[in-house]
């Protein structure tokens, strides 16, 4: 009797500790934020390093779905999509309650925020954030002498719309979503836009006039404005750090490269109803792709597929917003180069079947160290010299990646088959591959080796 009570009295208290654990994870956002930090990891931790289990019913042990993407199991990957959604992000529940209360009571969510207008991108809305000019940032030009102030955000936010109709209306609950975002220290603004083309010239615009604010983009977007940030996502990987999409109308599918965009997709039961099976289709695709990731976050987080109740344009549903911030936490990671970049180019070029005759394990590319000043012109002969596919294939080119990769395999036999125009090709057309900010990265690294590729692939 005396075991019998102590049993018990273990029995209770175990189911009383979970009991707590989960109130906890339920609706205290620094607790839960900790137990993800503890049983994912950090924010770059690679996929594979993970502790790999949890306490029951967090859904951080989920696994994405399974069944194929085809038309006679759609509806069961539809019905997976939504649970895995539904489970993988329950630690962001303490942060959506957060939001749909701020909605919800707030009454003049921009009354201290700055409105910025450019000359063809206009109400862009900057949080309260500043430091001090570096070096580096005299550099960039963007401050005249070290210790200017200048004003930055962790990424911009872009409600995307296609008429000015849209542009005006719902001003209030895109607002009341500006503020809640401003208040995270992420820039806000709202455009409209006529075509895919449209949007990436305003977005090429904002880069070049707001720097600093622009390094990591967000875009939201319902009907054909989503379906233009998808085809951008296809198009430019990389260019957005996260696509969030409402009911995309029209949908093709193209592959693009690992840890490029996320992509977080809505669906209504309008959308379901009447959407061709196809686009549904290729939007599963995406969000498949997007998981495609060599990152644990992006492989869990980055392309997630819910359904949702119909919602007013403009009001960016509460689901997403720890996703969201936790997009941004990556991409600034990503942006001060803390990421190790160089084992990301080893790891992507040696997955390829293409540089089968020779490797690139040791080739040392880093954004972040300094690029000595050289100018193209006297560094380059003119392409017209080296284009010529007979003068090519007997050119010599100088310049560091090129050079790093020629000394790291001096001793590969095959390497003589390879001529320079060859080898830079190559190499160039991986780079190419991994997406908008692995060349980037390069340009910055090596610009010598960017224009020897540009001009001759």
């Amino acid at each position: 009797m005396k075991m019998l009570r102590i049993c018990f009295r273990v029995v209770f208290v175990t189911i009383m500790i979970l009991l707590f654990e989960g109130l906890c994870f339920r609706f205290a956002e620094e607790y839960a934020n900790l137990k993800v930090k503890l049983f994912w990891g950090e924010i770059d931790t690679i996929k594979g390093e993970e502790l790999g289990w949890s306490l029951p019913f967090d859904g951080l042990d989920s696994d994405p779905p399974v069944s194929p993407i085809n038309t006679e199991s759609l509806l069961v990957r539809l019905a997976e999509e939504y649970d895995y959604e539904s489970q993988v992000t329950k630690f962001g529940r303490p942060i959506c309650d957060q939001y749909s209360d701020y909605c919800n009571e707030v009454k003049d969510p921009l009354k201290n925020y700055d409105i910025r207008n450019f000359n063809n991108v206009s109400g862009l809305i900057f949080p309260k954030l500043v430091r001090q000019a570096t070096e580096e940032d005299i550099q960039q030009n963007y401050a005249r002498r070290v210790g200017d102030t200048l004003e930055y955000s962790r990424a911009i936010f872009i409600h995307v719309v296609t008429d000015e109709v849209s542009y005006l209306e719902n001003i209030d609950s895109t607002h009341k979503t500006f503020g809640f975002l401003l208040n995270e220290n992420i820039a806000c603004m709202k455009v409209s836009i006529s075509s895919k083309d449209d949007l990436m010239q305003k977005i090429s615009f904002l880069r070049k006039e707001a720097p600093l604010q622009s390094e990591s983009l967000i875009l939201w977007g319902s009907d054909q404005a989503a379906s233009s940030i998808l085809e951008l996502v296809s198009e430019e990987p990389g260019l957005i750090s996260l696509a969030v999409v409402k009911d995309p109308v029209d949908v093709d599918y193209t592959p693009t490269a690992k840890d490029g965009t996320w992509v977080y997709s809505f669906f209504s039961d309008t959308f379901l109803n009447n959407t061709k099976t196809d686009s549904l289709l290729n939007v599963i695709k995406i969000a498949e792709n997007a998981r495609d990731s060599n990152f644990l976050y992006g492989a869990k987080l980055g392309g997630l597929i819910r359904k949702v109740d119909e919602t007013p344009e403009g009001n960016l549903p509460a689901a997403v917003i720890p996703c969201l911030l936790s997009c941004v936490e990556f991409a600034s990671i990503k942006s001060r180069q803390d990421l190790d970049v160089p084992d990301m180019i080893i790891q992507e070029v040696n997955s390829s079947q293409e540089l089968s005759t020779v490797g690139i394990s040791d080739i040392s590319v880093n954004p972040t160290q300094d690029v000595s000043f050289v100018t193209l012109d006297e560094t380059l002969p003119e392409p017209a010299e080296f284009l010529n596919e007979g003068n090519a294939s007997q050119a010599t080119f100088d310049c560091e990646i090129l050079n790093a990769y020629k000394s790291v395999h001096q001793d590969d036999p095959n390497l003589s088959a390879l001529t320079d125009r060859e080898i830079i090709l190559q190499l160039g057309k991986q780079f190419e591959e991994m997406g908008y900010e692995m060349m980037e990265s390069i340009s910055k690294q090596d610009p010598v080796f960017m224009r020897y590729y540009q001009s001759l692939k």
